[in-house]
């Protein structure tokens, strides 16, 4: 009897000590995990990156796990029309609150006109749209003179202050001022749980998916729907490409670069994301 109670007692203690240390050990395999992603993945874009050249910053976010990469991540660049989404989530918002009609009408006026992407350049000033349709063209087309019209709808300053109030380090609404990686970022996850929260948020999400500009991410990773929004300016070598890969696994992905042609930097963009799928992918085999 006292040899059988011993041995009851080694047992639970046994049992005990598992189950203990058992959460430090998956804590360590996970983390020894992620290192494994990030030093692969980093291997692999560096490679890359002294074959091409350029200055490329990357942020990458599992939205399952919360899992991140960054490279140059914080470094500033021209925003060009990467701004357009903080500005198109900030008026849906607005609407949620009941602080916009998006059937109200704005019109188009002289002042408005920018040139570059867009198609209201090419219709008549004087012309009336409505705020819901302005949102549309600037994220479809990335219309310019549509982005003009509305940041004058809701004031630039209070625009900068949704962006700071996102958590933003850069928060210009000006396509030469600079924001970063990890600024895009911050925007792209915003719009993920916006989406999942909001019928408007859907709206810009569909919108996304459905951009005319598909050389960049969605040529590196095929097969899967693609909410992204692209930044470019030709004439100073400025091409980005950020948003969201709803994957089975869904993930936030940005990438900046500068320096190349826009034809060579659409290839790049491809590229990068063609890697960084890749080791998404393998990681969630794992």
């Amino acid at each position: 009897m006292v040899n059988y109670r011993k041995s009851f007692i080694v047992i639970i203690l046994f049992v005990f000590f598992v189950s203990f240390l058992q959460p430090y050990s998956q804590a360590s395999t996970v983390k020894a995990s992620q290192q494994s992603f990030k030093e692969s993945l980093s291997k692999d874009v560096e490679q890359y990156i002294k074959k091409t050249g350029g200055d490329i910053a990357i942020e990458y976010r599992d939205l399952s796990t919360g899992e991140s990469f960054q490279r140059k991540s914080t470094k500033a660049h021209m925003g060009a029309s990467t701004i357009k989404l903080p500005l198109a989530m900030y008026v849906m918002e607005l609407a949620d609150k009941k602080k916009i009609n998006l059937k109200q009408k704005l019109t188009y006026k002289s002042y408005h006109y920018v040139g570059g992407s867009g198609v209201i350049q090419y219709q008549k000033v004087g012309t009336k749209y409505t705020i819901i349709d302005l949102v549309k063209k600037a994220m479809i087309y990335s219309d310019n003179i549509a982005f003009n019209m509305l940041k004058e709808k809701v004031g630039q300053t209070n625009f900068i202050k949704y962006m700071k109030s996102l958590g933003a380090s850069y928060s210009s609404p000006r396509a030469y001022s600079n924001t970063s990686a990890h600024d895009l970022s911050i925007y792209a996850r915003h719009l993920y749980k916006y989406s999942q929260e909001s019928k408007n948020g859907k709206t810009i999400i569909n919108y996304l998916q459905n951009t005319i500009y598909n050389e960049a991410i969605p040529k590196g990773i095929k097969g899967v729907k693609i909410s992204h929004k692209v930044g470019m300016i030709p004439m100073y070598r400025v091409s980005h490409d950020y948003g969201i890969i709803y994957d089975q696994n869904p993930f936030v992905l940005v990438v900046m670069t500068k320096g190349f042609t826009y034809e060579k930097s659409n290839k790049v963009l491809a590229d990068i994301a063609s890697i960084v799928n890749k080791h998404h992918k393998n990681k969630v085999k794992k």
